[in-house]
């Protein structure tokens, strides 16, 4: 039996999972712009209210979650409705760095 408010990273096999209640803790998500933000400082390089990730050069965005890696728009069906994505996170206009709620389909 799963229970579905335990999130499930974007790798399979990861035993770790990050929860909505715990992502939304650490990251708030702007859904009008698609950038994510730090609420907390979780290291000595990183400033609460900076943005959380980074481009990837295939154009995505990943953020590093307590050791875990997650694509950004992943993270932002989690925290939008509490749950992850079944399987991708598509982009409607194409633009893979486009992470603004309206942009995200979960296939």
């Amino acid at each position: 039996m799963t229970n579905d408010n335990i999130a499930r990273p974007h790798r399979e096999g990861c035993m770790k999972t990050l929860s909505a209640h715990r992502l939304r803790k650490l990251i708030s998500y702007d859904r009008s712009t698609g950038i994510m933000r730090w609420l907390i400082q979780p290291n000595a390089r990183i400033r609460i209210g900076s943005e959380a990730g980074h481009h990837r050069r295939d154009g995505r965005w990943k953020v590093t979650i307590e050791g875990r890696s997650y694509l950004r728009n992943r993270l932002a069906v989690l925290a939008v409705t509490g749950l992850w994505p079944p399987k991708l996170v598509l982009h409607r206009n194409g633009d893979l760095s486009d992470d603004r709620w309206r942009n995200l389909v979960a296939a």
